[in-house]
């Protein structure tokens, strides 16, 4: 492996935290302002977000807004689970608060990422959505102050 490049601070960095995806240094990850957030998440050809521990998404990129139906503005009160249209989010109104989102492999992640503040590159978790249907996507967790950044592949 490599090392990449930061956009940021435009140091070489190592991959081994998932973050080359983002290509931005866990220093610089850390130090966003939230002026910076938005901006960042824009630069990113995946779709991506920054989440609080409550599961709620700060902010948005225009790829995963178009997969959500919303605008960056209409971000408020959003959760993880009504993003990826969690089949469970409204049965148990607030995602990450119900006893099947101790299952969730989503909010596990974020909780481990948030609490062990280790990045975790492209795990592989089956969302089950309002349709029925069940789809396996790839996500990559980073911690970013009291933030999470989520970068997924759908």
């Amino acid at each position: 492996m490599g090392k990449a490049i930061c956009v940021r601070c435009k140091r070489p960095f190592g991959r081994r935290t998932g973050l080359h995806q983002a290509k931005i240094c866990q220093n610089c990850l850390n130090a966003l302002s939230y002026r910076e957030l938005s901006p960042f998440l824009e630069s990113l050809n995946l779709p991506a977000a920054f989440v609080r521990k409550d599961c709620t998404i700060i902010a948005f990129n225009t790829s995963l807004g178009r997969i959500m139906g919303r605008y960056a503005h209409d971000v408020a009160g959003v959760r993880i689970g009504d993003a990826v249209e969690c089949a469970y989010y409204e049965e148990h109104e607030l995602c990450g608060k119900g006893a099947i989102c101790h299952h969730c492999g989503i909010k596990r992640m974020l909780d481990l990422t948030r609490i062990s503040g280790e990045g975790f590159s492209e795990v592989q978790i089956a969302v089950r959505q309002k349709s029925g249907k069940e789809h396996q996507h790839r996500f990559t967790f980073a911690k970013a102050g009291e933030k999470i950044l989520v970068i997924a592949k759908l």
